[in-house]
Order: C-alpha cells, then sequence, then structure tokens
C-alpha cells in the first residue's frame, strides 16, 4: 500500500517548507524503515508566469527556488521524493489534477505549506487505512484545533467560542504538545474539510470523481467539489474523522516569520463561483 502526500510550493512559501520538511523528517521515528517505503512524496515548485513582479520585490527568484531543491534533496534521505519544478502550473488545484489522475498510489493526501501537524500523522494513516479498501469512495481528516464559525465544529478539537484564549496558549509553537495523550479514535462523520488540512483520499475517491477541467489550477475549490460529489454524486462518500489527531493552520504564529510582503503579487485564487461549481456536480 502507498500513501502519496502531494504538495505545490510557490515562491514566497519556501520560507516555510524548511518548517514542514522537519516535521516530516520527524515523522520517521515513528515509522520503520519498512513503512518509509510506502511513504512517497510528490512536490512542485512554480514560478508561476505574470504572477510575481521580480523587478519590485526583495527576494530574487533563484533564491526561493534553491530553497525548494535543498529541502526536498534533505527529504529525499528519508523517504522517496519525486519533486520538480514546473512553472505551467499555476496553483494547487493544477497540481492536484495531475497527482490525483495518477496510478502510483493507493490513498493521497494534501496538504498547505502553512499547516502545523504532529509526527504521528504518518504512522496514523498508514494504520488506519490498513482497516478499509481504497477502491471505496473515503476520505480521512484529522481534527483542527480551531475554525473561525461553528459550521466547522465537527471537525474541531477545542470549542469554537474559545478560539481566542487557545490562541495565547505557548504550547502551540509545538503541535506534538497539543495532542491528547488517549488512544485515536475513528469516527464517521457527516462535515466539511479544505484540502491543505492533510486529508487522505482513497484511490477510489478521486477516480469515481477527477477534479473537473472548469475548476481551473490556480488556488480554488477542489476540496468543495470533492465533498458535493461525494454527497450528490452516485456513488456516495463516507468521511472519517480521527479524533485526537490535531493540525492546524499556523499562520496565526508562523505569519510573523513569512516573507510574502518582499514580493510583488498578483495571486492567481479561485477563479470559479460557488454558482458555477454547482453546475459541475
Amino acid at each position: 500500500m502507498v500513501i502519496k502526500v502531494v504538495g505545490l510550493i510557490l515562491p514566497w512559501e519556501t520560507y516555510f517548507l524548511p518548517k514542514i520538511v522537519s516535521r516530516f523528517i520527524s515523522c520517521k521515528s515513528y515509522l520503520s524503515e519498512e513503512e518509509c517505503k510506502n511513504i512517497t512524496f510528490s512536490l512542485c515548485y512554480s514560478n508561476v508566469p505574470d504572477q510575481i513582479d521580480w523587478d519590485k520585490s526583495l527576494a530574487p527568484p533563484l533564491y526561493t527556488e534553491n530553497i525548494f531543491n535543498k529541502c526536498c534533496e534533505l527529504l529525499s534521505q528519508y523517504y522517496n521524493v519525486d519533486y520538480k519544478i514546473d512553472n505551467d502550473i499555476k496553483g494547487c488545484v493544477g497540481h492536484r489534477r495531475i497527482e490525483f489522475n495518477k496510478d502510483d498510489y493507493d490513498y493521497c493526501v494534501t496538504f498547505d505549506s502553512d499547516m502545523n501537524f504532529p509526527s504521528t500523522l504518518l504512522k496514523t494513516y498508514l494504520n488506519i487505512t490498513k482497516l478499509f479498501n481504497k477502491e471505496d469512495i473515503l476520505v480521512f481528516t484529522p481534527q483542527t484545533s480551531v475554525m473561525w464559525d461553528k459550521t466547522w465544529q465537527d471537525v474541531c478539537y477545542f470549542d469554537i467560542d474559545s478560539r481566542h484564549e487557545y490562541y495565547k496558549k505557548p504550547e502551540r509553537f509545538n503541535i506534538d504538545l497539543i495532542q491528547p495523550n488517549k488512544e485515536l479514535e475513528i469516527q464517521e462523520v457527516n462535515s466539511k474539510w479544505y484540502g491543505g488540512m492533510f486529508p487522505c483520499y482513497s484511490k477510489g475517491y478521486l477516480k469515481e470523481y477527477p477534479l473537473h477541467e472548469q475548476l481551473g489550477n490556480g488556488y480554488g475549490p477542489d476540496d468543495y467539489y470533492l465533498l458535493l460529489k461525494g454527497l450528490k454524486g452516485p456513488k456516495k462518500h463516507s468521511q472519517y474523522l480521527i479524533k485526537g489527531l490535531i493540525v492546524e493552520n499556523s499562520k496565526m504564529y508562523w505569519g510573523n516569520f513569512t516573507n510574502k510582503e518582499n514580493y510583488e503579487l498578483n495571486y492567481f485564487s479561485k477563479k470559479i463561483s460557488d454558482e458555477q461549481l454547482f453546475k459541475l456536480i
């Protein structure tokens, strides 16, 4: 069984990359050498044409490209890592579509570079996916710590109403410290997820519902599209929440170290409205 981890890194996101690579390396302490062979990475760097005005930016393009290459070389010492530079890929939707359409995985995990996650993440996914059939329409999601409104409460570990107090906790700087000291629980839920929070899709899900070309290629609604297809399509999906495995968006504190403001940026974000998306379902 192969779990493929898919990530696109844009130039300003290379500043996060050493952190996330170090977290993936820390996952190896929970894996045997044989289990490491069952984890593959497909990482891509894209300096999208016309997205950044490099003449008005403080960092040169070669600098960010070198960070990507060095981080991937380091990660390759521990896992099977396929990495490339492809400036024709405009965003995570385009990259995920390419990787989902391949036949080199049994389960596929997506992530955003500004996420934080525990060292047990990969071991947990290896253990849990063994209990299921990869040909079924499945998605496994960790819990996130908190989100911004109550529609996310089902997948949150902490109560939404206490999120401002949670943000003050110093242990958030090491996400392993907020993992509950108890056995993980798998619970079937009817909720939602987002593509950056390490959802783990079965091959059956991604082959049954490939990402539509009209979703575009930038940063966009691949997660919402898959959710709606799983709810309304001919084959219904099952979502399993891994209670006690907590990830979170790390912008709240890693944002202090970002260099995004160093770039003159024209970000290729979502190009399709919800109304247009609904017509694709």
